[in-house]
């Protein structure tokens, strides 16, 4: 929703860096108030993994974080592997499917404070309150360095023609602010693949659209035609 809201008035491929700040609770190995990256994210319902396509920051842990709809305590394994350490929090698939729809995996971090050791009754309002003052000044840094890096990313890789072309298709057919995006990402992908994606943008401009089904369509065709 709020991507749809308020970055339609952007400019129209100005992508930015989404991030969830969160807690997670973790294995007796690892120390509550520590701030960790996941470098994975398991959906511990559907069995589905998500790969924030991050860039390294070596002064932060990399974790495999479980996100789990029920409660996690101490003793329940969902480790790979038996015995190996466990990150889990609530949030971070829901988080990773929906950032997905608007934005490509090297643009989404998904950070978090171990709140408690698998332990969820012991969970202190004021103490979780302290531990993000106190993970404030790394975070501020992190964010900073993406949005640096966000910036010096935004220099366009694709020909002007085919960025006229993208954005006249989209105009033309009034495609919603999600559908350009992903039209966006779908085009950058077959170019840097070696293909031309320009014939499959040119054949869509010529199409008709009378009804809202019939541009569902015509966009779904035009993603199939560039991804195969």
């Amino acid at each position: 929703w709020l991507f749809a809201s308020f970055l339609a008035t952007e400019k129209p491929f100005h992508i930015p860096v989404v991030v969830n700040i969160g807690f997670c609770g973790a294995s007796s190995e690892n120390a509550v108030g520590q701030l960790v990256m996941a470098g994975k994210v398991t959906d511990m319902d559907s069995g589905r993994d998500f790969y924030p396509d991050i860039r390294r920051d070596d002064s932060l842990p990399l974790v495999v974080l479980h996100c789990s709809s029920r409660r996690v305590t101490i003793g329940q394994d969902l480790a790979a592997q038996p015995g190996e350490p466990v990150w889990c929090d609530m949030e971070s698939a829901g988080f990773m499917e929906a950032a997905g729809h608007f934005v490509t995996a090297d643009r989404i971090l998904i950070l978090k404070i171990i709140s408690d050791l698998l332990e969820p009754g012991r969970l202190d309002k004021n103490r979780l309150q302290q531990a993000i003052i106190d993970q404030m000044p790394a975070l501020t840094q992190i964010l900073k360095v993406a949005a640096e890096r966000n910036v010096n990313d935004r220099a366009p890789v694709l020909p002007a023609e085919l960025d006229d072309a993208i954005a006249h298709l989209i105009q033309k057919h009034r495609f919603t602010a999600a559908m350009g995006r992903q039209l966006q990402q779908a085009v950058r992908r077959s170019y840097v693949s070696g293909r031309d994606p320009l014939p499959v943008l040119r054949l869509a401009m010529n199409e008709t659209i009378r009804q809202k089904t019939e541009g569902k369509r015509l966009f779904a065709s035009i993603l199939q035609k560039l991804t195969s």
